[in-house]
């Protein structure tokens, strides 16, 4: 819910964090300090536990000649600025975009699109990745874009139609090798 109080404006992202502290603790007239003081501290346990998942790389490598990357993220980017650098992989995002600065965050249509346009690409030619079946996969393909949800469990129930379904990221080359629009060859002679 804090969440979607930021994403309406109704909250600066500072603030969002702040009243998700106050909930967790159950401390509601914790002050802006306090807040800020606890969250500080969680973050050293947070940047901790920052690991990549085992086909992350070798994904990305497959996908380095032929494809161009690009980060869409419901954060910010001095929040996911700094963990990219920190697991070795901001420069091979050309794009990095976050809802904090952007002012509009997933599933609206207006956050994929911006960042179709920073990549100088039309929706039907981007292809978005995420693991969030209605935030990111719905989005994206209410946006236009070609929709990935990354299902790692492949238990979390059906997900929305006109998405692609991946269980690992490993399978991402061979779908998007299977579409026209990504290099497969059309049918049509």
């Amino acid at each position: 819910r804090h969440w979607d109080r930021f994403a309406a404006g109704e909250v600066d992202f500072q603030e969002q964090r702040r009243d998700r502290v106050r909930d967790f603790l159950g401390e509601p007239g914790m002050s802006a300090a306090e807040a800020d003081g606890w969250f500080d501290r969680y973050v050293v346990h947070y940047k901790a536990a920052w690991t990549l998942f085992p086909d992350v790389v070798p994904v990305l490598d497959t996908l380095a000649a032929g494809y161009r990357h690009g980060v869409l993220s419901n954060s910010s980017t001095v929040n996911q600025d700094p963990k990219l650098r920190h697991l070795g992989l901001r420069e091979r995002f050309e794009v990095l975009l976050c809802a904090a600065e952007l002012g509009v965050s997933k599933p609206e249509a207006e956050a994929f699109l911006t960042a179709c346009e920073a990549l100088g690409l039309p929706p039907g030619e981007v292809a978005y990745v995420g693991d969030q079946p209605e935030i990111d996969a719905r989005g994206a393909r209410d946006a236009g874009l070609v929709a990935v949800w990354l299902d790692r469990d492949g238990a979390r129930g059906p997900g929305p139609e006109g998405v692609h379904r991946i269980t690992g990221l490993a399978l991402l080359p061979e779908l998007l090798a299977s579409d026209t629009r990504f290099g497969a060859r059309s049918g049509i002679r």
